[in-house]
């Protein structure tokens, strides 16, 4: 294999902005999936990523061997975000089972604000204007999301749910910022770092998730097609795309877009699981839609066109 290049950058990426919205999208559906699969937190985060290493890792391996060996450096920063994503993934599938699959995507949300705020404050990469501007509304359509003006009467224990939500949100920020950074670091590789930090994450559910008793490493017959589904859709395709686009749209861009998974997840949380958010909190979802059209620039587009009639 040949030695890494000196200052490997990231090749150009064409419309990077529909990768991550094509990933953000297909993360919605994660929510739904963990709940129709009737497992719990610690077994349907272990399959989303122990499955999903399997088909990742034979594609890094073809990788290396096109393009070399990985930094060092980058493949610390995809294992450290892998510990982040596991337990990311811990707290969130619980936050699913109490909360619901809208509510639960909502608040994770809040990695909106830890993903662009390591940037600038490790890195002095200053978030824009526009997103500065958008940061209330974002925080007051997550606070009505979070059912703080009613929730879903169904949800099972909606305090415990919103609060692991939110901190699941946090680690997941710290995973957002390691997948960027790995792609700044060592830019020809897409499937390595996923593949490196989806397995740091089933290993890290492993081990948590065992010394609490709470992992079935082999699931109940019913739930192995959703934890395979789970696998693909909630892992392996929507990281393969963010990871492809990770350098070609600006962080706090990327952050916001990825508050497009809410909206599908109330979709198909509707559709398939029978869930019923409040108005307050469909008031909630559209500012954060709003929040997000802001800040990816949807008020230029719609300036634009408007200027060609």
């Amino acid at each position: 294999m040949t030695p890494a290049p000196a200052s490997p950058a990231p090749a150009p990426v064409p419309a990077a902005p529909a990768l991550v919205v094509a990933g953000a999208v297909m993360l919605g559906s994660s929510a739904v999936l963990v709940a129709l699969s009737q497992a719990n937190a610690s077994t349907a985060a272990f399959h989303r990523c122990f499955l999903a290493a399997l088909v990742l890792l034979p594609l890094a391996l073809v990788e290396i061997r096109r393009r070399g060996r990985p930094r060092a450096a980058m493949l610390g920063l995809a294992a450290g975000g892998g510990v982040f994503l596991g337990l990311d993934f811990m707290m969130w599938a619980q936050s699913v089972l109490d909360t619901g699959a809208a509510v639960s995507t909502l608040l994770i949300s809040t990695q909106v604000f830890v993903f662009p705020g390591l940037l600038w404050l490790l890195h002095r990469n200053r978030p824009s204007r526009q997103f500065l501007l958008a940061l209330p509304v974002m925080l007051a359509g997550l606070v009505l999301a979070a059912g703080v003006l009613g929730a879903d009467p169904f949800a099972v224990d909606p305090l415990r749910g919103g609060v692991l939500g939110v901190l699941a949100g946090v680690c997941y920020g710290v995973y957002l910022y390691g997948n960027h950074r790995c792609r700044a670091v060592d830019g020809r590789f897409i499937a390595v770092p996923v593949a490196v930090s989806t397995s740091a994450a089933a290993l890290t559910v492993f081990v948590v998730g065992g010394a609490a008793g709470t992992l079935a490493v082999v699931p109940a017959a019913e739930s192995v097609g959703w934890l395979v589904a789970l696998a693909v859709f909630g892992q392996v395709l929507p990281w393969l795309l963010l990871s492809a686009a990770a350098t070609g749209v600006r962080p706090e861009v990327s952050a916001s877009l990825m508050l497009l998974q809410p909206a599908s997840a109330l979709l198909l949380g509707v559709v398939l699981a029978g869930e019923e958010p409040t108005l307050a909190q469909l008031a909630g979802m559209a500012l954060v839609a709003l929040s997000v059209w802001w800040v990816s620039g949807g008020r230029r587009l719609a300036q634009r066109r408007a200027a060609r009639r």
